[in-house]
């Protein structure tokens, strides 16, 4: 478990995931954003034969300079083994296996 230390206040609105493999039928990854720890509102599910998911604009997490985030996964109805990145930025992907915690990737903005 890797977290990212936030340089500045900011308010979090929008969480994308990006998966290499889609998690199959019946089954899914959901991510939850983690603020110092604890579970956010912010969560995203890729279900199926997705390999994205749609980002939750309804909820927000605001955060604290010098606060800790990162990506909190969990599978639901044992997916395959997937890669997943965590970045618009194919590049800059961040890959792990199930059950472990992907680390938040800043904007290279």
């Amino acid at each position: 478990n890797r977290d990212t230390i936030v340089p500045h206040a900011m308010t979090v609105d929008q969480l994308r995931i990006k998966l290499i493999t889609p998690p199959g039928s019946g089954k899914s990854w959901t991510f939850t954003l983690m603020h110092n720890g604890s579970a956010t509102s912010l969560t995203c599910t890729v279900s199926d034969t997705a390999t994205d998911c749609t980002p939750d604009t309804s909820n927000t997490a605001s955060v604290s300079a010098g606060n800790s985030v990162n990506i909190d996964l969990n599978p639901v109805n044992a997916p395959g083994n997937t890669t997943h990145g965590l970045s618009d930025d194919p590049g800059r992907q961040t890959r792990r296996q199930a059950g472990e915690t992907v680390e938040l990737l800043p904007d290279a903005g």
